[in-house]
């Protein structure tokens, strides 16, 4: 063997290795796009689901449903408050939860609160709602959310967890 031809041998190999490297690479970074967009479509699934069962139930009266809702396992907590009384929704909101208290305090029309690692990571309105103590927040178990829905006519629905 001439010094040339073992030369060529090493640039072979090392180009070899560069081109699986680049295809472990974009595997790898496109596997972690279809996981991040799944939760993108679990969390919006999660918040239509909850927004169209509210709409439902206030059409019904003395009705209960119990059902359980998928969220990504990110996701670790949710709250919710009743706008009808912002005063009494302000004193029972937790401490630690200013951006929440804000938002009500403010008057901006979110009445559901998503948080990940106890920082609120979205917040929508879901319908006219009622809950006890007029704020509640609920522990997400493994990405799932046990809720009760009980329809009370006018005065809108009742949301609780069940278990």
């Amino acid at each position: 063997m001439k010094r040339g031809q073992v030369e060529a041998r090493v640039v072979i190999y090392l180009l070899a290795v560069f081109i699986a490297a680049l295809i472990l690479s974009y595997g790898y970074l496109a596997i972690k796009g279809l996981i991040s967009t799944q939760e993108d479509i679990l969390l919006v699934t999660f918040k239509e689901d909850i927004k169209n069962k509210v709409d439902e139930k206030s059409y019904e009266f003395r009705s209960v449903e119990k059902l359980s809702f998928s969220l990504p396992t990110t996701y670790d907590e949710i709250c919710f408050g009743d706008l009808r009384n912002i005063g009494a929704a302000l004193n029972a909101i937790p401490a630690g939860k200013v951006l929440i208290s804000d938002s009500i305090r403010d008057g901006v029309n979110r009445n559901f609160f998503i948080l990940q690692r106890g920082k609120l990571k979205d917040a929508f309105y879901i319908g006219k709602i009622v809950v006890d103590d007029n704020f509640q927040c609920l522990e997400v178990a493994n990405g799932m959310l046990n809720l009760e829905f009980r329809a009370l006519g006018k005065s809108g629905v009742k949301i609780s967890e069940w278990t």
